[in-house]
């Protein structure tokens, strides 16, 4: 019963990644001198939010949320084009973690 509430609350969260004009909570824009040399995107400044924990970034009308357990799978390709790219990760993108840690003050 307890995946099932949490995989309901997932697809209900996931079910905005990429949609325009989804609501967007309050949001603070962040910018790359908030974050230091571990900015992981090609942009200066991204609106964050963060809601119940959950970190979202809205890049061109677009909301794609970022955790430590999808990190960058699943984002819309709205936000894969301002992804950093890092050859030394397996992955071959930054580590979102920083933004994640960031963005997550915002709930405090």
């Amino acid at each position: 019963m307890h995946r099932l509430l949490i995989s309901l609350g997932c697809v209900a969260l996931l079910s905005a990644c990429g949609s325009p004009n989804e609501a967007f909570s309050e949001t603070t824009t962040v910018h790359r001198s908030d974050v230091g040399t571990a900015w992981p995107l090609t942009v200066d400044s991204v609106p964050l939010a963060c809601d119940s924990g959950v970190v979202a970034v809205r890049v061109a009308d677009h909301v794609t949320i970022i955790d430590n357990d999808t990190g960058g799978r699943g984002t819309s390709t709205t936000f894969t084009k301002i992804w950093a790219t890092d050859d030394s990760r397996p992955d071959g993108r930054m580590d979102l973690q920083p933004l994640i840690e960031y963005g997550q003050t915002l709930c405090d």
